[in-house]
């Protein structure tokens, strides 16, 4: 269906976050600022996804990927919040970058992205 700007859910008493339900291959692209990540939502999902939840084009994800890259350039890294290891070299990779360096590899992963969760199923 999708690639979408997300949040996780507060769960428990003791406000837990948690992955929301409807969000396949998560946790990329996290911004500092708000606290969004990117994720993809199924086509046809036979469960309730909000309305409020952002659908982005590979322009709108360029747009918003130098925005963050020109307020905080170390966070721009493409990989899951889950992978300590991974952040820290991308982190790395993304601090020097131009825009126009920014845009091809956010346009790059955005490609294989879709590719990659096109065939996820509900």
């Amino acid at each position: 269906m999708a690639v979408v700007e997300y949040k996780m859910h507060i769960v428990g008493h003791k406000g837990q976050r948690q992955q929301p339900m409807w969000i396949r291959e998560p946790g990329h692209f996290t911004n500092p600022a708000d606290n969004t990540m990117i994720g993809w939502v199924v086509d046809n999902a036979e469960y309730y996804i909000p309305d409020t939840v952002t659908s982005l084009t590979k322009a709108d994800l360029v747009t918003r990927q130098l925005g963050i890259h020109a307020v905080n350039p170390e966070r721009i890294y493409t990989g899951s919040e889950t992978e300590p290891e991974a952040q820290e070299q991308d982190t790395e990779n993304w601090r020097d970058k131009t825009d126009a360096e920014v845009t091809a590899e956010v346009e790059a992963w955005y490609d294989a992205y879709v590719t990659q969760c096109s065939g996820i199923e509900k």
